[in-house]
């Protein structure tokens, strides 16, 4: 969103990417809060993806789809690069945090 915001030159983009970090912090805080092992922890990821995709629609979608139908738009492939990455920090900060604070974590 925030390359779309910069490709219809939008000086938003820096608050598309502080309100996704927020975002993510706070769907990674509730993820903390939420009871194991139930049946509906599914929802979490799910009601999260649908509110980005929401979000996207309202901010972007309808100007997008008129101004670029086909063009305009970042690559598919560096969504999923950039999807990779962060999963790959968001590893590395758990195995830091199992270091840091070894009796956290349980053994099943």
């Amino acid at each position: 969103m925030a390359r779309n915001a910069r490709v219809a030159g939008e000086r938003s983009a820096w608050r598309i990417w502080l309100f996704s970090v927020i975002a993510t912090a706070a769907l990674i805080a509730v993820g903390f809060l939420l009871p194991e092992r139930r049946s509906l922890n599914y929802l979490g990821p799910v009601i999260g993806a649908w509110g980005m995709r929401l979000w996207y629609r309202k901010a972007q979608g309808q100007f997008f789809g008129q101004q670029f139908p086909e063009a305009g738009r970042a690559s598919w492939w560096r969504a999923i690069g950039i999807s990779l990455l962060v999963m790959l920090g968001l590893l590395l900060l758990l195995v830091i945090s199992a270091f840091i604070y070894p009796g956290t974590i349980e053994q099943t």
